[in-house]
């Protein structure tokens, strides 16, 4: 399997299954790097970082699409309170 491949099969992967290649990846990198083996290490630095990159790239896509439809959701029912409101009571007299 080629770099790409693996990167191409980490970005299609569930929260839970990021987290988890997130820490093997890491633990990879870090056991290649005491066995010593400094190449072996820095591609699953990469792979990892490409997971977490991915992480980071959805979770901003989700906070984004949140905060566009709380605008919406705020505007509209805005709209409606405003539409619904009764006239408040006539306290003076």
């Amino acid at each position: 399997m080629s770099f790409e491949d693996a990167r191409a099969a980490l970005t299609s992967l569930s929260d839970v299954e990021r987290r988890i290649a997130e820490g093997v990846l890491f633990g990879s990198a870090t056991r290649s790097t005491e066995t010593g083996s400094p190449r072996l290490a820095q591609f699953w630095r990469a792979l990892a970082e490409t997971v977490v990159d991915e992480r980071d790239r959805r979770r901003e896509l989700e906070d984004h699409a949140r905060s566009v439809l709380e605008a919406e959701l705020s505007e509209s029912l805005g709209a409606e309170f405003d539409e619904t409101r009764p006239e408040p009571p006539d306290v003076t007299r």
